[in-house]
């Protein structure tokens, strides 16, 4: 509540804030009242998480790129300054309360900040880190953050090592059970059409949030191959183990094995479809409507008003 006192000086809005720390929690339902934390699940805990560990970005500031750095380089001069006299440099990226520190020095460095973080947490946040679950590795060897795997590799043509993004195994796995037990799940005297609704909401959120992994197709086509004898096979057990030629003549296939099963109008979605894209960069300063600045907000006025006075004239 003190770094959002220092913000946002509406008191409305401070007690709507306190309001959402303060509320009750129901388990089974009975009502907890937790003294510390924000509610698990609750709609405003993310952004609370951010305004409370922003402490963690103000503590590597220095190598953190900010607003008034015009470009990158001047983050990159301070990494390289610190390298050339022997220091080690760091930097964090962090999501809500999932953050890496990388390490830019020896094994000893990374082991000292570890400790000197955890005690920088209990005091200045009264937190305690988990030292179980803050890993020590080697970049070349990666990490799981945020569901993908991080790891430095080789490129090809230049041979050059940079920082790439992995769909892990254990996640395709844990995909392949939870599509398994929705096909197990349903009866074979419900319609295909029905066990396509319950499929491709899981194909679709899972392929679009993995299409921004390095060699992302491989593991795309290897599930929709798995998908399609998964599938086949419990058309097998519907229709008393017809063949597969029976059920692609009933159920319309176009194009071949990987193009997927559909009744009617409703059609299996395919993990392949998913074009890989890479992570927008937005920049150093990312604009939120509060800090552009007044010739900004006067050029977006004048741009919107032409364009209204375009419209008109057309109509």
């Amino acid at each position: 509540m003190d770094r959002v006192r220092r913000r946002i000086q509406d008191r409305k809005v401070q007690r709507l804030v306190l309001a959402f720390l303060k509320a009750d929690i129901m388990i089974e339902g009975n009502l907890r009242h937790p003294v510390t934390g924000t509610p698990q699940g609750g709609i405003i805990s993310p952004l609370l998480a951010n305004v409370y560990l922003t402490a963690i970005d103000e503590r590597y500031k220095r190598w953190i790129p900010n607003p008034r750095d015009k470009t990158r380089t001047r983050a990159q001069q301070r990494l390289q300054s610190d390298y050339s006299r022997g220091r080690p440099g760091f930097y964090v990226v962090r999501y809500a309360d999932d953050f890496v520190v990388l390490v830019q020095g020896t094994l000893q460095d990374a082991e000292q900040e570890r400790l000197a973080l955890a005690q920088f947490l209990k005091e200045e946040l009264r937190m305690e880190l988990s030292m179980e679950k803050t890993k020590i590795t080697d970049v070349r060897e990666g990490f799981d953050f945020l569901g993908y795997r991080v790891a430095q590799e080789k490129l090809r043509p230049t041979g050059r090592r940079v920082g790439m993004l992995f769909i892990p195994k254990s996640k395709s796995q844990l995909l392949r059970d939870k599509v398994k037990a929705k096909v197990r799940e349903t009866p074979t005297g419900f319609a295909l059409a029905d066990l396509i609704d319950d499929l491709n909401p899981v194909i679709i959120g899972w392929r679009n949030y993995y299409r921004y992994a390095s060699r992302a197709w491989k593991e795309l086509a290897k599930n929709d191959w798995w998908l399609y004898w998964r599938l086949k096979s419990w058309l097998g057990k519907k229709h008393g183990k017809a063949s597969g030629r029976k059920l692609r003549h009933i159920y319309i296939e176009s194009g071949g094995k990987g193009s997927g099963w559909r009744m009617g109008e409703k059609k299996l979605a395919r993990f392949a479809d998913a074009k890989r894209l890479l992570f927008p960069d937005r920049g150093l300063r990312i604009p939120n409507g509060w800090n552009a600045t007044p010739d900004e907000e006067f050029l977006k006025g004048a741009d919107k008003f032409w364009e209204a006075t375009n419209t008109l004239a057309s109509l």
